[in-house]
């Protein structure tokens, strides 16, 4: 079998497809056999095949290399259970489970950068930053709309053939979404997010999350006429946007508790929901590098700081009449 190595941001599963395509394996049967015969020459003997691992192997990187640059669990498991590592990584079990997941239905193209890829490198691959919730635009291209292919499989065929074949379908917002601040600063989360990879210091991480919500005026549980963190979004946000990416919440009463959303305040949701997080951090913070330095990852509590000039005029524009 010739090896595949992975192009810049490629998903694993982008990576194998490509494999499939070089080596001329069309069947399902006959990707199982590769597989297993692949794994259990580089990684050896299992019952079942672990896709990232033998796709480390196969890129010769070692394993956490290989999941913060082509997996999107930086992103999706940007904060872990506090109590399962001691480390900057993730779980054998959660590379295994999660490890070749995209957080969001169908998978994404930018048009030009398929074409682009196909005239210098004479083929195509996925990119992990179109499969981020809430990305429709190519940030390369100057906004260019990105495209959603709908296939049960669509990592096993290249984004060219998906194009040229007309199997892509256009998203419907408008330019305003793309251009709303809110939106930019959630895209610019995600991406970060993506980019940073696992946190250390979950605990006071999430303190000072909290800490900060509470400094801004908002409230951390529901009660009569409490103001909370899935409020504050669902008022900064386009409704067509959040329908896009979380439906319910764009529909959610004012002061009703949101988990996906609020949960990411508390301590005993530290796995919580990805989009939670970016939510937070978009909101929360006039920028993505102080959401992450203040959150950071030196273990030190928000708790009893002096607010900036920034978060006062913050919270002053979101505070409760």
């Amino acid at each position: 079998m010739i090896p595949v190595l992975p192009m810049a941001d490629e998903p694993v599963l982008s990576q194998f497809g490509r494999w499939y395509q070089l080596n001329r394996i069309s069947t399902v049967q006959d990707r199982m056999a590769a597989l297993q015969a692949a794994s259990t020459e580089r990684v050896g003997p299992r019952t079942a095949i672990p896709t990232v691992a033998l796709a480390a192997h196969m890129s010769e990187m070692d394993m956490l290399t290989y999941v913060r640059m082509h997996t999107m669990l930086p992103f999706m498991a940007f904060r872990t259970d506090r109590h399962a590592l001691d480390n900057p990584g993730w779980s054998a079990g959660t590379i295994s489970t999660r490890g070749h997941l995209t957080p969001r239905s169908g998978v994404w193209l930018c048009p030009s950068c398929v074409k682009e890829d196909q005239a210098f490198w004479g083929f195509s691959f996925w990119r992990r930053a179109h499969q981020l919730p809430g990305v429709f635009w190519c940030e390369k291209h100057s906004g260019e709309s990105l495209r959603r292919v709908a296939d049960k499989e669509p990592f096993l065929v290249s984004p060219w053939k998906c194009l040229v074949e007309g199997k892509t379908s256009a998203h419907t917002l408008p330019e305003s979404v793309r251009d709303n601040a809110s939106v930019v600063m959630f895209n610019s989360a995600c991406q970060t997010m993506l980019d940073q990879g696992r946190i250390e210091g979950d605990s006071s991480a999430q303190k000072n999350l909290r800490a900060r919500a509470i400094s801004l005026g908002l409230h951390v549980r529901a009660s009569a006429n409490s103001y909370l963190l899935s409020d504050l979004v669902v008022r900064n946000f386009p409704r067509e946007f959040l329908v896009q990416i979380m439906p319910a919440l764009a529909s959610k009463s004012a002061g009703k508790y949101f988990a996906a959303i609020d949960d990411a305040l508390w301590d005993q949701f530290i796995g919580g929901h990805a989009l939670g997080n970016a939510f937070a951090f978009a909101t929360l913070y006039p920028s993505i590098d102080q959401a992450l330095s203040e959150l950071s990852l030196n273990g030190k509590s928000a708790k009893g700081r002096s607010p900036n000039s920034a978060a006062v005029r913050s919270a002053e524009s979101i505070r409760l009449a």
